[in-house]
């Protein structure tokens, strides 16, 4: 599975655009990717406790920046945030660490090794299963499968990812545009039965909450 060629797309983005909503793949407007920061942290309402929470493929941590702007973590809200990035792309991450050098992030492969990687109560994935390349469809949707079966023992309480939706008027080709019953059959049948989805936030995509 060549999912480093996502990655090195993403990279692409970054070096171009920087730490922007750009240099994190997003096209339309820092307004949209908030929208999307603010329902993958909607994961985590449902307690009261402050949260660990591993931000997979975190990019330039900017879920983090939005939960610091909007007062969503270290306890300045009540869901509290205890935050943890993880990128493959070893330049990002270096980024994060000197943007946040408090924080601990990984570089690591979870397909090739979760070596140390802890247990979180929660796991947000923003953006990495919303764009394909050009992978085939099927193969994008068995790294999926995969890539959630190896983070299901790494999370408590959630995990929260995005595709592209296919009730939209148009599609893209490197898009992966995934049928919400094909998700929704391998969550229940793999993950958990007891999951949400959510398509009521304005844009082309629509995020799944798996509760574990």
């Amino acid at each position: 599975m060549d999912h480093h060629h996502i990655v090195r797309v993403c990279e692409d983005d970054f070096a171009r655009f920087g730490d922007t909503f750009q240099g994190a793949g997003w096209t339309k407007s820092e307004e949209h990717a908030d929208r999307r920061y603010a329902v993958m942290l909607d994961l985590m309402t449902a307690h009261e406790r402050p949260y660990t929470l591993l931000d997979f493929g975190c990019g330039a941590a900017r879920l983090l920046d939005y939960a610091l702007r909007t007062g969503r973590a270290d306890g300045l809200d009540y869901t509290g945030l205890d935050y943890t990035g993880l990128d493959l792309s070893p330049g990002v991450i270096e980024h994060c660490r000197r943007k946040y050098p408090d924080r601990p992030f990984y570089n690591l492969d979870v397909l090739v090794d979760a070596g140390d990687l802890p247990v979180f109560d929660a796991i947000a994935m923003n953006g990495v299963f919303t764009f394909k390349g050009d992978l085939p469809q099927q193969q994008m949707f068995d790294y999926l499968c995969e890539l959630l079966q190896v983070l299901r023992p790494h999370a408590r309480y959630g995990i929260a990812f995005n595709v592209a939706s296919t009730h939209v008027e148009w599609t893209r080709d490197d898009l992966f545009h995934l049928p919400i019953g094909q998700v929704t059959d391998f969550v229940a049948s793999t993950l958990s039965r007891s999951f949400t989805v959510r398509q009521d936030y304005g844009l082309y995509e629509y995020t799944v909450y798996v509760y574990l």
